[in-house]
């Protein structure tokens, strides 16, 4: 299993689009580490297995052989006299070019690119294309035909095109960098919540629905009323359950006409790590229905859920801060939430499965801003499914099929392998988010001094200090002999600086020395912190 995750991780990494300094060192390392897993391998694993070759192997070879003997009599009546061909033993062939060549991608790429600017794979991909239309011929002045083929088929995608632009009502399908998702804006699958209530009463994933439903509204409908341009995209972590609520406050949160309105489809989009626009489409009656978010939690830094349906409701507020009485659109996902399982070795996708029924945060709502992308569950067979019955004990979770337990497989595409590497995709700007973020108040006025203001208490020191407050208000500065040399710091005249640098007092070509001191070392000053 260590083998097969090694060649997955190294296979993503040498066909990524986008390299940077720090992929190729991972791809590197994974290189050593692949190469000898193999030789592990090859050593203690193949030796327990007896191997041979293929009966096409087998036959294949016999022919050969009969080739280079050059007596197809001989080998007839050697073939009647031999009972049955037997097939010999086969071991696994390291010395073979395509290993050796393993160990000079990372060279290759720096020097020519990434691997995916010299593939011979869309060229070969190709040639399926004029095959395809090849047995569609006669075979007989096939160039001709071939031609014909091609031009209706061009025929055919201009009428498909402009059939698809005629006057069809149709909703447009956003896909703008600053637009997260898409959900329908239609109403014409109305869900009025009593009815809803009694239908699914005796349905686990749908107890204290309405009072879920309210708390996860009541933030965000009352962001929206501090302000109302607070509809952000920016993914934030999530934590479930949502904070509880006492009943007189969730009853500031109500729907208009009792109703939330479902949708068959929620389009995705997200930045790829190569900074592409992507978008994945999310169907609640098909397999494309698990999502992952970010978790708030050390253990872990996704977390995982299915979807169970996408609604979007009618909001009105009218608790302390309320403006109005106006309803506002607000979306939401019904989801079923996974936990993680513990890791049992560092080389092996995560495992997860659902938290049981009976936990009453084992079913939640999310906003579609939260989320990350779709992923991919892999189930792990050999533990078996859920219910060996397969009777379902939620109709709304349809859980009759489910597994015990699943894979993350985060070697889907180039673009999850990375979100598994902190930091590492260029395009996934949450994860470059500093852990102590600068004030853009105090950035803004560091940027607006002409020079920086030097304290009267300020000491030039030659030997390194801290440049945090040292608790009485005094920032001291660090300064090496080679930057006092090239400011012009005559240590003999003064040891200590008199005044400010705005005062009149010191000496203009000081003030000169001091401010191209502090233009040359550009950002490496910026943090610096002076007292007015």
């Amino acid at each position: 299993m260590q083998l097969l995750y090694l060649l997955a991780q190294w296979h993503g990494f040498a066909k990524l689009r986008m390299h940077t300094e720090d992929t190729l060192e991972i791809l590197e390392s994974l290189t050593v580490k692949l190469g000898t897993c193999l030789r592990n391998f090859e050593a203690k694993t193949c030796p327990e297995f007896a191997t041979r070759e293929l009966r096409s192997e087998m036959e294949s070879r016999k022919r050969r052989e009969a080739r280079e003997s050059g007596s197809n009599k001989s080998l007839t009546s050697s073939t009647t006299v031999q009972s049955a061909p037997v097939r010999k033993p086969k071991t696994l062939n390291l010395n073979t070019y395509k290993l050796h060549a393993l160990g000079d991608y990372v060279l290759q790429i720096r020097r020519f690119g990434t691997t995916d600017s010299f593939s011979t794979q869309p060229g070969e991909l190709e040639h399926r294309t004029g095959k395809s239309r090849y047995s569609r011929t006669s075979r007989k002045l096939y160039i001709t035909q071939l031609a014909r083929i091609e031009r209706r088929q061009a025929r055919i995608r201009r009428i498909v095109a402009k059939n698809a632009t005629a006057n069809i009502p149709h909703e447009s399908v956003g896909n703008a960098p600053d637009q997260h998702h898409h959900i329908g804006q239609s109403h014409n699958h109305p869900e009025d919540l009593m009815m809803f209530i009694r239908r699914t009463s005796d349905d686990p994933a749908a107890k204290d629905f309405i009072v879920k439903l309210k708390a996860h509204f009541l933030p965000r409908v009352k962001a929206l009323h501090h302000s109302p341009d607070a509809m952000s995209t920016t993914l934030l972590a999530v934590d479930y359950p949502a904070p509880p609520y006492d009943l007189s406050t969730l009853n500031q949160v109500l729907f208009k006409n009792d109703r939330i309105y479902r949708h068959n489809l929620i389009r995705i989009n997200y930045t790829t790590y190569d900074v592409r626009r992507a978008q994945d489409v999310v169907n609640p009656t098909t397999e494309h229905r698990d999502i992952m978010l970010l978790s708030d939690r050390d253990s872990h830094r996704f977390c995982y859920a299915r979807v169970l349906g996408i609604y979007h409701a009618n909001v009105i507020y009218s608790g302390p801060g309320s403006q109005d009485y106006q309803p506002r659109r607000l979306e939401f996902l019904w989801v079923r939430w996974f936990e993680l399982v513990a890791p049992t070795s560092q080389m092996a996708l995560d495992c997860i499965r659902f938290v049981p029924m009976v936990d009453e945060d084992a079913f939640g709502f999310v906003d579609p801003n939260d989320v990350l992308r779709s992923c991919h569950l892999i189930p792990r067979f050999a533990e078996g499914k859920l219910h060996s019955d397969g009777v379902a004990v939620s109709r709304t979770a349809q859980d009759a099929d489910d597994w015990k337990y699943y894979y993350v497989n985060r070697f889907v595409d180039r673009d999850m392998l990375l979100r598994f590497h902190w930091g590492i995709g260029v395009g996934h700007t949450y994860s470059h988010v500093p852990d102590n973020p600068i004030d853009p108040r105090e950035l803004q006025e560091s940027q607006s001094r002409p020079y920086l203001n030097i304290s009267p208490d300020l000491t030039l020191n030659t030997v390194a200090t801290s440049s945090a407050d040292d608790g009485d208000g005094i920032s001291k500065l660090a300064l090496t002999d080679h930057e006092l040399e090239v400011a012009g710091w005559d240590e003999n005249e003064s040891d200590q600086i008199e005044g400010s640098a705005s005062d009149e007092s010191m000496d203009s070509d000081h003030e000169a020395a001091l401010y191209e001191m502090y233009h040359d070392l550009g950002s490496d000053a910026e943090w610096l912190d002076f007292d007015e």
